[in-house]
C-alpha cells in the first residue's frame, strides 16, 4: 500500500509541476516578484496538499510569536520539507 500511495504522490507532483512549470518562470521574466512569490507559495501549497496522500502532514507551533517586521529563519535542514512549507507558512520568504 505504501509503495501504491508513494507511486501516487509522485505522479501528482510530476503533473502539478508541470502544470505550473511555465507560469512562475513567465512572471520572475516580467520582474513581477510579488506574482512570482505568490504562484511560488501555490506550487508548495499544493505540494504539502499531495504530500498528505502519503500520510505526511504538519502544524504550526507558536505563530503568535512570529514578529511582525522581517525576521531570520533558521532551519535544520532535514529535509527539503522545510524549504516547501517555508515559502508557505513565512510570508514573503527569501530563500
Amino acid at each position: 500500500m505504501a509503495r501504491l500511495r508513494s507511486s501516487v504522490f509522485l505522479v501528482l507532483l510530476v503533473l502539478w509541476t508541470v502544470l505550473l512549470a511555465a507560469t512562475i518562470p513567465y512572471f520572475a521574466w516580467l520582474d513581477r516578484p510579488h506574482a512570482t512569490r505568490r504562484f511560488s507559495r501555490f506550487w508548495a501549497g499544493g505540494v504539502l496538499a499531495i504530500l498528505r496522500i502519503v500520510g505526511l502532514s504538519y502544524r504550526s507551533i507558536g505563530e503568535e510569536n512570529r514578529p511582525p517586521e522581517p525576521a531570520l529563519y533558521v532551519g535544520n535542514h532535514q529535509s527539503a520539507f522545510e524549504t516547501i512549507a517555508a515559502a508557505v507558512l513565512i510570508p514573503d520568504v527569501a530563500i
